[in-house]
């Protein structure tokens, strides 16, 4: 018998896995749902299926108790070699193994791809929550037992997760959900702000996040615009432009460096958690639609989000923190919209009224 959406009762489960694999700024955006199953569920044993190169941001953290690592990268490179099928096939059946072996009463799968659809059903859990077909993708809508409908398909991610959990009766957190650091994190963090910058500039270091993933290619915008709002954050707003990237993009850091007039530093190499600490002591971030901007919001630091080809309301900064959108002024279909086509002034001008809102505003 199919359970309705009526009865099920999320104070009377016991252990639930929530999945959500990838990619980095997703999982952030999942983060406040699984808060506010956490608080409907307080008696619930939770624990998160997520992608290894993903889930370093979820260790420790409050609204879960244990991770489940899908070992992707172990999984990508025995795929691609006929004799390594054999180490595909052995940790495949492990994974199946612990899925099963964990004994969910409940799944909710915010994802919505085939991928995990198949890993809900391997479950085994008499529940299996996931959302209606448009909200998710390749028939993996046949593998849940009870189907949320998000509402319209153009919606934030922030609010189609929210609504997974909101279905049954969980409240959205009105505080964003919490990351959990080590000493030695904290420490390297205030060891460079108290080497890098004075106290005074301490407080008005400003982010610049010219990165993206290997795919993202598109949301970047030019080194060359970087250095220009740097010269005038500088020279009119009296702020102090940190630049910070991601592995294999030191030469994106210098190429702002060489294209501004004023004098810029760049951030040391960073953990995901690193980072975070970083993104939190910013008066601003400035970059595109990328895990670091998402991680900015919940650390409550303001976001001066440069979009071309995405859509702002899917890809909207989570509401923790003020934010400002700032597209193309050309207009035309998103996926035809360039992100060079955002002028540094246009940015510039969203910096000084995003950092001119009164303390303690949220929205856009």
């Amino acid at each position: 018998m199919v359970p309705r959406p009526s009865d099920v009762q999320l104070d009377r489960l016991g252990r639930i896995i929530v999945i959500r694999l990838g990619a980095l700024g997703d999982v952030v955006r999942t983060m406040p749902a699984v808060q506010a199953l956490r608080t409907a569920a307080p008696r619930a044993r939770i624990a998160w299926l997520v992608d290894d190169r993903c889930a370093e941001i979820l260790e420790g953290a409050p609204c879960i108790d244990e991770l489940l690592v899908v070992p992707r990268r172990e999984l990508r490179a025995a795929s691609s070699n006929p004799f390594r099928w054999p180490a595909w096939w052995r940790l495949w059946r492990a994974l199946r193994r612990t899925l099963e072996a964990w004994r969910a009463d409940a799944v909710f799968d915010f994802h919505g791809l085939f991928k995990t659809g198949v890993l809900t059903g391997c479950t085994g859990a008499p529940l299996r929550i996931g959302y209606v077909r448009g909200h998710s993708k390749e028939g993996a809508w046949r593998a849940y037992k009870v189907l949320v409908d998000a509402g319209p398909v153009r919606i934030s991610r922030f609010e189609r997760n929210l609504a997974l959990v909101e279905h049954f009766g969980a409240r959205r957190p009105e505080d964003p959900p919490e990351l959990a650091f080590s000493d030695a994190e904290r420490d390297k963090i205030d060891v460079f702000f108290a080497a890098s910058f004075a106290p005074f500039d301490a407080r008005r270091v400003v982010v610049l996040f010219p990165g993206a993933s290997r795919s993202g290619w598109r949301k970047k915008w030019p080194p060359a615009h970087y250095g220009a709002l740097a010269d005038r954050l500088v020279e009119e707003l009296g702020l102090v432009p940190l630049v910070v990237v991601g592995p294999g993009e030191e030469g994106l850091a210098d190429a702002i460096r060489a294209a501004a007039h004023v004098e810029l530093l760049a951030a040391p190499k960073l953990s995901v958690k690193e980072l975070a600490l970083l993104l939190g002591r910013a008066r601003c971030y400035m970059g595109g639609d990328t895990g670091p901007m998402h991680i900015a919001s919940i650390m409550r630091t303001p976001v001066v989000m440069i979009i071309g080809p995405c859509d702002p309301v899917v890809s909207e900064p989570m509401p923790y923190s003020p934010f400002r959108i700032v597209e193309p002024s050309s207009g035309g279909p998103v996926k035809a919209r360039r992100t060079a086509d955002v002028s540094p002034a246009q940015v510039f001008e969203a910096v000084r009224g995003l950092l001119g809102k009164a303390e303690g505003t949220t929205g856009g």
